[in-house]
């Protein structure tokens, strides 16, 4: 009897004051705050994936034309054999004989190309390689950062539902809160994994590695 009386007492008395109730600004941060916790900052999850998308270029054209300074060098071994007949008189006697001199030989030839001093056309090369880089890293920073801000919005999804539920049950006047539908709970816990697993992709492991 006691347990009913107690109810209807706390039914008749209404919604708390609205001078108690908490600012819309403070909930709100509050509620941002829960639902990125333990989560790396956005320019954490962007430097990875850059890195992760391509390596520095450094300074591949400037090398390319240095690159020109360095000769090229060839090499040249061969085995010579000479021979050479000798024949004549020497005093009473007759010269009849074959000299042999044997002998290696090797050669050692180096070259520059001097115009690529000026321009080399491994500059080329070098430089739409660097504009790929630096494409593949915009790419995967745009694309870590969509995925990011996806899970963060879940995130702060599924962290204000359980509010919610409870300011449902306040103004059907419910003795207990409805329960959430189970499947699509689930369906949004797997897709928190999905975000975090491509994320992770792309960020060499730096995302789950970099949680808090």
């Amino acid at each position: 009897m006691l347990p009913l009386l107690t109810a209807a007492a706390l039914a008749a008395a209404g919604p708390p004051p609205a001078a108690l109730a908490e600012p819309t600004e403070v909930a709100a941060a509050r509620l941002l705050l829960r639902a990125t916790a333990s989560e790396p900052t956005i320019e954490e999850v962007q430097r990875a994936a850059a890195a992760a998308a391509a390596p520095p270029a450094g300074t591949w054209e400037s090398r390319a034309r240095l690159a020109a300074l360095l000769p090229r060098v060839s090499t040249d071994a061969r085995f010579d054999q000479r021979r050479a007949r000798v024949v004549g008189l020497t005093g009473s006697s007759e010269v009849d004989y074959l000299r042999d001199t044997p002998g290696y030989v090797v050669g050692v030839r180096l070259t520059w190309d001097l115009p690529t001093l000026v321009f080399a056309d491994a500059e080329l090369r070098a430089a739409a390689h660097v504009q790929s880089l630096a494409k593949a890293r915009t790419e995967a920073v745009a694309r870590a950062t969509k995925l990011y801000f996806e899970r963060q919005r879940l995130r702060l999804e599924l962290a204000a539902a359980p509010r919610t539920e409870l300011a449902t049950a306040a103004r059907t006047e419910l003795a207990a809160a409805p329960r959430s539908d189970a499947r699509s709970r689930a369906e949004q816990e797997l897709r928190l994994l999905e975000l975090a697993a491509e994320l992770d992709a792309l960020t060499a492991g730096a995302f789950t590695g970099g949680a808090r």
